[in-house]
């Protein structure tokens, strides 16, 4: 394809007009410094002639030592981020001795159940591990019927503006999403970065084919072979590093993939930002992680002086994103009424995506990607969203689940605030039950949901609380008696808070003071790592430098590379 070609001689002249001017300015340094040299050897008795010849000198020398500065920075920056840090997190880390862990030495197996250290074993386990997640199980479309019932049929994008979901992409629009996108955004597989692909897209002859293969995109659901092409690596989470679960994966697309699904973004969210459920507060504009944390202290306060029996279940989510089924999110946006070219424009670039793992350093052979959303993909929060949104209109429309109720809002008057039974952000999820008579119902919620969408709830990680902080043994003991059961409990009895989206739901005197004691000594750890003498701050702050990351040669060598590459 003429698209595929651009790229690859844009890559090709690029790499080599950049390793020529890494050559050229090697030898320029040189020659200045022995031409500096021989200035200060003639004019030494000559101050004022010195300064005079040594000023142009020097300032060459400078420019172009600073080139080599910001090169640097600039690879300190994309090893940080890729290994999953900022800068001020990278050094976090190392303060507290948990700097994360990139290189796999050992797994074990999801099929032999033997543990794995060469080469070859370790991209073997991955392989059968992310084959076997990425396999669609037999979703009951009744599931899927009766979950998508919970969406009101006014809940849908009006047909009088779904015509500018579909409207071809112009020039303009390629160039304006090219110059919001990230410069410090890691390539794809194709290694072009966006600042490339910006002189790309405004080079009148490349800018046309561009367009073009933008609006196949859309409109054909045809994509150029590169854009199906994904390489995968990982990011630790927490628990034993030897199982597969506790790896996040993320994908490495190509830029100018990821351009598309910008674009698709950008037009869809205006209208779902007004139709996703409020309680999803995850990746939509206007909506605050904060405000979650901000309800539940309050909840707890009132549930406390109320001495409600309410408690709260942080429910578990197994690998959310690589399980949502392909037809369960198509269906999900149809219901919202998104134009059917935009739905199987997503749903072919998603569903049949090729996947290789790099497992330290080493890329496996490829496989299809049949389900899940391609985490690292622009549009990707946007489409979970879309397709939990059902689940939490089906718990929050219950007439079973009675959730947390509020006292009146004043004495002489009835009226109260809604109940509230559910809170999320992205698949951090929040259920809120006041009798244990109220659990079977969520449970057949849940089971529908895993029905339609092929999810998987964690019951063994899932998490109970007590909102006003009370023992509760009745909800303890019918937690225990589930099949299966949840075992963790947190009141106040307990010596540590719970975390919830980075925030502590404390119940107690003790369990805030040893947050706030942790916390303290993060900062102060922190500050140890920032300091030269390896001794805290006085003060609370302490400086950390922000590196910015962008992977590209000098954009001037890029400009002209997209010129060799699409000729006037």
């Amino acid at each position: 394809m003429q698209w595929e070609a651009i790229k690859a001689t844009v890559k090709r002249i690029a790499q080599r007009s950049s390793r020529k001017h890494s050559s050229w300015r090697q030898n320029q340094i040189a020659w200045l410094q022995k031409k500096r040299s021989k200035i200060l050897a003639k004019y030494s008795l000559a101050p004022d002639c010195l300064t005079s010849r040594l000023e142009p000198i020097e300032k060459q020398l400078s420019l172009l030592q600073q080139e080599l500065v910001d090169n640097l920075a600039l690879k300190a920056g994309k090893f940080w981020r890729e290994n999953g840090e900022t800068s001020a997190g990278f050094l976090k880390r190392c303060a507290t001795r948990r700097a994360t862990q990139t290189c796999i030495d050992e797994l074990e197996h999801p099929v032999t159940g033997t543990r794995c250290s060469s080469p070859t074993d370790l991209q073997d386990a991955a392989i059968s591990f992310y084959q076997q997640l990425y396999t669609p199980d037999e979703i009951h479309q009744s599931s899927v019927d009766s979950l998508l019932e919970a969406v009101p049929t006014t809940c849908r994008i009006p047909d009088s503006v779904s015509g500018s979901l579909v409207r071809p992409f112009s020039t303009v629009d390629l160039i304006d999403a090219a110059k919001r996108c990230p410069n410090h955004s890691s390539p794809g597989p194709d290694g072009i970065p966006y600042q490339i692909l910006l002189l790309v897209f405004e080079h009148h002859h490349a800018s046309r084919i561009a367009t073009q293969v933008y609006n196949d995109a859309l409109s054909r659901s045809i994509f150029p072979p590169s854009w199906q092409e994904t390489c995968m690596t990982f990011l630790p989470k927490k628990g034993d590093l030897t199982s597969l679960k506790n790896w996040r994966p993320i994908s490495l697309i190509n830029t100018d993939a990821k351009v598309f699904t910008r674009l698709l973004n950008a037009r869809l969210m205006p209208h779902l930002n007004r139709l996703i459920s409020p309680q999803q507060l995850g990746f939509m504009p206007g909506r605050f992680i904060g405000e979650n944390g901000k309800l539940l202290n309050v909840v707890m306060s009132v549930a406390e002086k109320t001495s409600s029996q309410a408690i709260g279940l942080l429910l578990d989510q197994e690998k959310a994103y690589d399980r949502i089924h392909p037809e369960y999110l198509r269906q999900s946006m149809s219901v919202l009424g998104i134009p059917s070219a935009v739905i199987d424009s997503l749903c072919t670039l998603f569903f049949s995506t090729s996947i290789r793992i790099n497992v330290n350093g080493h890329l496996s052979d490829s496989f299809i990607q049949q389900r899940g959303l391609r985490q690292g993909d622009p549009i990707s929060p946007l489409l979970f969203n879309i397709a939990f949104d059902p689940f939490l209109r089906s718990v929050n429309t219950s007439p079973e689940i009675a959730g947390f109720s509020f006292p009146p809002l004043a004495q002489e008057t009835n009226s109260s605030a809604p109940a509230l039974k559910i809170m999320a952000y992205a698949d951090d999820t929040l259920v809120i039950l006041d009798d244990p008579a109220e659990m079977p119902a969520l449970q057949t919620i849940i089971s529908m949901y895993s029905n339609a969408s092929n999810a998987l709830l964690n019951f063994g990680k899932t998490e109970a609380f007590s909102l006003s902080g009370s023992t509760l043994p009745l909800w303890r003991t019918y937690l225990q008696q589930l099949s299966p059961p949840i075992t963790s409990w947190h009141d106040k009895s307990a010596l540590s808070p719970l975390i919830y989206l980075g925030y502590p739901v404390y119940c107690s005197v003790t369990q805030r003071n040893q947050f706030v004691d942790q916390l303290l000594t993060k900062v102060k750890l922190s500050s140890m790592a920032c300091s030269p003498s390896g001794t805290p701050h006085n003060d609370t702050t302490c400086f950390i430098p922000q590196s910015r990351q962008c992977f590209s040669e000098q954009l001037s060598l890029s400009s002209y590379s997209v010129s060799r590459a699409c000729p006037v």
